[in-house]
């Protein structure tokens, strides 16, 4: 959720993964985005709105939402 609060304070709007989650059977990155719909990080609601798969890499779309305490119970 840290991740995502801080995409939230400081108004970013890309974000560049510079590996694979995964290369040569070892675990290079945790997947840090929902792989489809909605979920919640903390305070902050991602959703997917977009996937292009291309050869040599991916292109994700997302919208945030910053979600009230009581918006979650």
């Amino acid at each position: 959720s840290d991740f995502w609060r801080m995409i939230w304070e400081t108004n970013s709007t890309c974000i560049v993964m510079m590996t694979k989650l995964e290369e040569r059977n070892r675990l290079k990155c945790d997947q840090y985005w929902p792989s489809r719909g909605t979920e919640t990080y903390g305070s902050i609601q991602v959703t997917l709105t977009d996937f292009i798969e291309l050869a040599s890499y991916s292109i994700r779309t997302f919208t945030i939402a910053w979600v009230r305490l009581r918006d979650r119970l």
